[in-house]
């Protein structure tokens, strides 16, 4: 019977819920900096009216090191699971990968 069931392979985890906030990680593609930025689940989600019972959030970072803006689009379900994102001059991070990052810059 190996092989008849697949472990599925798991997502990467790229938006956080702790309590009432949303938090994500991202990277800069210009400088490498690091941000973990943090979104209030009761004011600074937005409902989206065309796709029944989703969310967005957008956001716009810029680091002290660089002048690059990091532009941010996620889309949550009604369950605030990421269904889509867009991220252009910068990376998405899971909290793993920005721990051992950060990490290893302080070393």
């Amino acid at each position: 019977m190996k092989g008849l069931f697949w472990k599925r392979e798991k997502k990467p985890k790229y938006v956080t819920s702790k309590n009432e906030l949303l938090i994500f990680y991202t990277r800069c593609a210009t400088c490498g900096e690091l941000f973990r930025t943090v979104i209030r689940k009761n004011s600074e989600l937005s409902q989206n009216f065309e796709s029944e019972n989703t969310y967005e959030v957008q956001k716009e970072l810029i680091g002290s090191y660089c002048p690059n803006r990091i532009h941010v689009h996620l889309w949550l379900n009604q369950g605030l699971k990421l269904l889509k994102q867009t991220v252009t001059g910068g990376k998405l991070l899971t909290e793993e990968e920005y721990t051992r990052l950060k990490e290893e810059k302080n070393q």
